[in-house]
């Protein structure tokens, strides 16, 4: 069963079409959501933060809080989920800027495995040999942030194909879990 299934009668209502990084309008509230996520899995305020995807620790800056059930949906909410505020930290995942990008357009998803275990499952085939640097690099070029690998990123040559049937990493010592 797909993690946050997308079923025809869903896909119609929820679309993945036009996913853009937070409005500045919400990014008072994103910022909020990352430090409540930060907070609920004990990661520092600065410094590096863990990514669920990976399982290594990135910049703050190169980690992101991803709303599982994205933002735009909030009206859907109550009737495909249990969860009743969009900010409910259940609904979020510290992921790695591309991760996050690629999550929002529906090129990977999570899907939930016998025991609860939860696993990346990649979508889009074309993103298979692209590496996670890689694409952060072009997305801050994108946003005028420059293409230049940071040090964290100098050693990471995972791939989106590497992710697919990976489970999902949390920090050591951490009992929190998205909701499902």
């Amino acid at each position: 069963m797909i993690f946050w299934y997308i079923n025809s009668n869903l896909n119609a209502r929820l679309s993945f079409e036009d996913a853009t990084v937070a409005s500045r309008s919400r990014a008072h509230t994103q910022a909020k959501f990352k430090r409540l996520l930060k907070h609920e899995y004990h990661q520092p305020e600065i410094g590096n933060l863990f990514d669920m995807a990976t399982g290594t620790s990135l910049p703050h800056c190169s980690v992101v809080a991803s709303h599982i059930f994205q933002h735009k949906w909030q009206k859907e909410l109550s009737e495909f989920t249990s969860i009743t505020d969009i900010d409910d930290p259940c609904n979020g995942l510290l992921l790695y800027k591309p991760v996050e990008w690629a999550f929002d357009r529906a090129k990977i998803c999570v899907e939930v495995k016998s025991g609860n275990r939860m696993t990346f499952r990649l979508l889009d085939e074309d993103l298979r040999k692209t590496l996670l640097a890689d694409k952060a690099c072009r997305l801050r070029d994108e946003c005028g942030g420059g293409n230049n690998r940071t040090k964290e990123e100098e050693n990471l040559l995972m791939t989106f194909g590497d992710l697919d049937e990976q489970p999902l990493k949390f920090p050591e010592g951490t009992v929190m879990r998205p909701s499902k």
